[in-house]
């Protein structure tokens, strides 16, 4: 494994070691994301790529395709303030299938997260199939909070996802689809079509 490329010779010494110690610390990283993936029971499949450390918590199942690339360190996204983040409940799974592409990604399920394949989630996304909590103020204040709606997201393949989009409960992307950055997503996306604002409206036919 080469720490420096042929550039960083004809760098000062300070910016050196700050690249030799950024490598070291991207690969514990590295190293304590795949232990995360194992101890968690994360089923993956093929060329599995991860830059930096992942947040697992799989009470359900988490299931990644093949040639899956995820970015979780600023090192490997600049514009990523996050890391990734995969949660799931007891009744909650999610699955990323083939040549997906992720970068600081939150996902959080109670019921169901699918994303296609070849579709990329851009920096900073969440995908969360929960409302968390009751929307009566008065169940919230209860010791059991239990009125809490879930419903599955699904992704079709081919879909873009721009950085910090929030995509909610019940909400279908059709394939091909592109949600602009900073959208809030409450309703489903048809096939071929790109969406943006708060709330996500439609805006034009996706021609590409």
């Amino acid at each position: 494994m080469h720490i420096f490329s042929e550039e960083h010779l004809t760098l000062h010494p300070a910016k050196i070691i700050s690249a030799l110690i950024n490598r070291i610390s991207l690969i514990c990283e590295n190293t304590l994301s795949t232990l995360r993936i194992q101890s968690n029971k994360v089923t993956h499949g093929n060329n599995l790529k991860v830059t930096g450390l992942i947040y697992i918590s799989n009470q359900g199942t988490i299931k990644i395709g093949n040639n899956v690339t995820i970015n979780s360190s600023l090192l490997a996204n600049p514009i990523s303030s996050n890391r990734c983040s995969f949660a799931t409940t007891s009744s909650g799974s999610i699955l990323i299938s083939d040549n997906v592409g992720l970068s600081g990604v939150t996902l959080y399920s109670a019921e169901k997260i699918e994303i296609g394949e070849n579709s990329y989630i851009g920096a900073g996304v969440k995908i969360l199939d929960t409302d968390f909590h009751s929307l009566s103020h008065s169940e919230r204040f209860l010791q059991n909070d239990n009125n809490i709606q879930s419903k599955e997201i699904i992704i079709s393949k081919n879909c873009f996802i721009g950085t910090e989009a929030i995509i909610l409960k019940g909400v279908k992307i059709g394939s091909n689809a592109v949600i602009a950055a900073g959208s809030v997503v409450v309703t489903n996306v048809p096939e071929n079509e790109i969406w943006g604002g708060v709330p996500a409206r439609y805006l034009k036919k996706n021609t590409l």
